[in-house]
């Protein structure tokens, strides 16, 4: 009989995985293992994050603002204040 670990690995290493079923394959080898940083990651990328400030990094995205002129065309907005810059630019 094969692990869940080994399966796991194979499908990891298959040309095309399933994300979605190996991130479920692994949040139940991370509860019968106890580890619980992980649980937490992999039930955060299957459910989304629910706080912001737990998101991580690398599924931040940031943007710029532009407003379509009718003479001219498209134009940068600026705004002076950093804060709302930030909250409005960046998911």
């Amino acid at each position: 009989m094969r692990s869940i670990v080994t399966d796991l690995q194979e499908e990891a290493y298959s040309s095309n995985p399933d994300f979605t079923a190996l991130l479920r394959k692994a949040y139940v080898v991370a509860r019968k293992l106890k580890i619980v940083e992980l649980e937490k990651w992999i039930n955060n990328e299957l459910n989304g994050y629910k706080n912001p400030t737990d998101i991580p990094d690398y599924r931040r995205v940031r943007g710029k603002l532009y407003y379509f002129h009718a003479y001219h065309g498209w134009y940068p907005l600026g705004i002076e204040n950093a804060e709302l810059e930030n909250k409005i630019t960046t998911l």
